[in-house]
């Protein structure tokens, strides 16, 4: 559901149009799907993978896009509201990453999504000093290679440091983020 509705806030803003209405809708199913998993709090060590964090990670991405679907809607109060929660939930969640990572070196990747996330939403509330701190902690995972077992290739967080990289430059050139606020 998220991907569907990203695709749709992209359509709109790209052809500076109207946005469509599935947009919000598909966004709400998504929320509530990633608020369904952080509610059944899934055991990581039984499955192997830290679920319930990357359905916190989801549902804090989910509510950055409801911001942004606010703002475009030029509902600025609910717009702030939705990437405040963003953040809220992002924070809570890289602190789990961070002291997971020396036992479960494979996690840093959810680590880099988000200190990248956490970075963009800083930016959607001016909060420059912070979303630099978080492209400092990207620097620092950029400089690591982890193997990635399940998908077979080395990786690291170059990726997402340098997409926040580049948001961080625009935001300083151009006084703003590419959120419509």
């Amino acid at each position: 559901y998220l991907k569907q509705s990203a695709y749709f806030v992209d359509k709109a803003q790209s052809a500076n149009s109207e946005m469509d209405p599935q947009a919000s809708q598909l966004l709400e199913k998504a929320i509530q799907s990633y608020q369904q998993a952080v509610d059944l709090k899934p055991d990581a060590k039984q499955y192997g993978t830290p679920i319930e964090e990357l359905a916190r990670i989801s549902l804090a991405n989910a509510y950055k896009l409801k911001g942004i679907i606010n703002a475009l809607g030029s509902d600025s109060p609910a717009a702030i509201k939705a990437i405040e929660e963003s953040i809220s939930t992002l924070e809570q969640t890289v602190g789990i990453f961070e002291k997971s990572v020396a036992q479960h070196e494979s996690y840093r990747r959810y680590l880099a999504q988000n200190y990248e996330y956490l970075g963009e939403a800083y930016l959607m509330l001016d909060r420059l000093s912070d979303a630099q701190t978080m492209l400092s902690r990207l620097d620092a995972e950029c400089k690591r290679v982890v193997l990635v077992f399940t998908d077979g290739y080395f990786r690291n967080a170059c990726g997402e440091h340098a997409q926040l990289n580049e948001k961080i430059e625009a935001y300083v050139t151009q006084g703003k983020v590419s959120a419509p606020w």
